[in-house]
């Protein structure tokens, strides 16, 4: 019976270990405070780097063609209508 007068003897070790872990919002903004000369220069650096480089680069355009088969048509004469057909004005023939 002695456990029961004194519960504070039985702790559970690990409920001391876990509340030791936890790590609270605080304690967070606190080293982020305290390195804020690296959390907001390395992505300036960065980024100034970064922009240097995209202008010392010359320029390169790229063109793409696609030379494409003719398609099926039922006759050549319906071909050769369809390839002038912008010549006539859009007449019907």
């Amino acid at each position: 019976m002695p456990d029961q007068d004194h519960p504070e003897i039985r702790k559970d070790p690990s409920a001391d270990q876990a509340a030791d872990d936890e790590i609270s919002l605080l304690d967070l903004l606190i080293v982020l405070a305290k390195h804020k000369r690296i959390v907001l220069g390395l992505p300036l650096v960065a980024a100034f780097v970064a922009a240097i480089i995209s202008f010392l680069l010359p320029n390169v355009y790229t063109g793409t063609t696609k030379i494409l088969p003719p398609q099926q048509s039922a006759s050549a004469a319906s071909a050769l209508l369809n390839q002038l057909g912008g010549a006539f004005g859009g007449w019907a023939v």
